[in-house]
């Protein structure tokens, strides 16, 4: 097969089809591409919360159920977390470095590559779904979750 016969079989694509083919499946990727990146940041209402404290957060918590808080890549090193409600939370590649979670909900936590050390302290983690059943499930300090 020669260049020429070779060039000649494009021919049909002259009018731009195959530009534009080029163009979509590059703008297609791009796309993809940016969506996997905005799905692995927090979302910035839910980091300003966080950051209001314990108290804010569990209030917002409490008066919208329903959502799935997103944390993700967030910095909480050295944070006071203790007491905090995480239940359904996306804490993906969240900086905990030296911050206190004791006594956290943490039921249905979506939870990986977590930067710790030893010092975080994760004691009586609350693993029951719901805020008001009779029985809890906890986790001491001897069974660290995140590690």
């Amino acid at each position: 097969m020669s260049l020429g016969s070779s060039a000649s079989s494009l021919d049909g694509f002259t009018d731009g089809r195959l530009i534009l083919f080029c163009r979509t499946q590059l703008l297609e990727r791009l796309c993809l591409w940016q969506t996997a990146q905005e799905a692995a940041m927090a979302d910035p209402d839910h980091l300003n919360t966080i950051r209001r404290g314990v108290d804010a957060w569990n209030a917002r918590r409490q008066r919208e159920p329903r959502i799935t808080p997103d944390l993700s890549e967030v910095r909480l090193i050295r944070a006071d977390l203790g007491g905090a409600n995480l239940s359904y939370t996306r804490l993906v590649e969240v900086d905990i470095t030296n911050a206190d979670l004791t006594g956290c909900r943490i039921y249905g936590v979506s939870a990986w590559e977590l930067k710790l050390r030893d010092e975080t302290r994760q004691r009586n983690l609350i693993v029951t779904k719901g805020p008001n059943r009779k029985s809890r499930s906890t986790i001491s300090r001897s069974h660290n979750l995140f590690t």
